[in-house]
């Protein structure tokens, strides 16, 4: 940055230490060179600031609202800088408690916290070092999806800063609202607040029951059974465990009551106690089953090949398929408007929608 922008804003937390930087890109993806200063803004005008001063002197920037960049897109190598949006971390709850207004960097943990102590929830994502911003914008599945929707569902409102600087709040704009929600990040502004839906929290009861790879089968088995009687749960899932061979099943319900209490004890009860005595699958033969299963679901067209399909690589999105020309349409006249310079272009996807015909 140059003197200038230092003097008139001398509040700046500006970090361009080798080591403090290593340690706020440590969940950027493959960071192969550090970027020349990583900048906080605390506000919206400090936010305005850095971007004008990037594009006055032609400085490459990207945006981060937490630590995680897994792509790395947004890391514009040693000449450039990142707009680091972490210090806009802020929950301001409604009067009416439903709805609340959330900084641009608050992290899932912090929200869940907050609402927790008011005993209010909204979906949030499950890694509590994800930042709500990104994880809802690019569309957001997690912890009561099942029963309020996705995170983009929540979004009824944000403020952002747009390439030219001004400040907007959206109940203004729509269409900038429109596009915000679902069109993935970084290509219409620096959202420096959301406006999320928040609901009464009833209670939550979950857990984690874990068997060795020597149970796995039978543990499906007799789960697959047993899930038919279930209450509806917010969320399950049956991974695999991490840091040595085995199979866990995750359930939590939207509840506390004795009958939920009951389930989650039978669902220990029912699926520890092992249906024969066997031993785990040779790995050759692992490998040919998992061949096999992923063969099938390619043919049957379901197999994805990434977790978060959404930010996958953009040669391997099809836009049409995904957004619709009409869509897409509409998507690259916001982008005109808002943005004719295509300041922002590093979102995902970089907008290819900006350049189609």
């Amino acid at each position: 940055m140059r003197p200038s922008c230092r003097k008139s804003h001398k509040g700046f937390l500006i970090f361009s230490s080798t080591a403090v930087q290593q340690i706020h890109m440590k969940k950027c993806g493959p960071v192969t060179q550090q970027p020349l200063a990583i900048i906080w803004s605390r506000t919206d005008a400090e936010v305005t600031a850095i971007l004008q001063e990037a594009q006055v002197n032609g400085i490459p920037f990207g945006i981060r609202s937490c630590v995680h960049d897994l792509s790395g897109a947004q890391i514009q190598g040693k000449d450039g800088i990142i707009i680091d949006l972490r210090a806009l971390d802020s929950v301001v709850l409604a009067e009416d408690k439903q709805s609340a207004r959330v900084g641009g960097g608050t992290l899932s943990i912090n929200l869940s916290k907050f609402l927790h102590q008011r005993k209010l929830l909204t979906p949030h994502v499950w890694c509590s070092t994800i930042g709500i911003a990104g994880w809802a914008l690019g569309g957001g599945y997690g912890y009561s999806s099942a029963f309020y929707g996705l995170g983009v569902d929540q979004i009824f409102g944000a403020r952002v800063v747009l390439a030219s600087g001004e400040v907007v709040d959206t109940d203004d704009h729509p269409d900038v609202l429109w596009a915000l929600r679902g069109a993935v990040n970084g290509n219409f502004g620096v959202v420096v607040e959301l406006w999320l839906q928040v609901y009464p929290e009833n209670g939550l009861l979950g857990g984690l029951v874990a068997f060795p790879n020597a149970e796995a089968a039978q543990a499906l088995t007799k789960f697959g059974e047993f899930e038919k009687d279930l209450p509806h749960p917010s969320h399950m899932t049956l991974p695999g465990v991490g840091h040595r061979p085995g199979l866990a099943v995750c359930v939590d319900f939207g509840s506390q009551s004795r009958e939920r209490l009951g389930v989650s004890e039978q669902v220990g009860k029912s699926l520890s106690t092992p249906l024969l005595d066997t031993v785990a699958a040779d790995f050759e033969d692992y490998k040919k089953w998992a061949s096999a299963i992923v063969d099938e679901l390619s043919e049957k067209h379901v197999a994805l090949p990434y977790v978060h399909c959404n930010l996958g690589p953009e040669e391997d999105i099809d836009c049409i398929a995904t957004y619709s020309k009409e869509t897409l349409g509409k998507l690259r006249a916001i982008k005109k408007k808002f943005d004719q310079k295509n300041v922002f272009d590093k979102g995902h996807l970089q907008l290819r929608l900006y350049m189609a015909s």
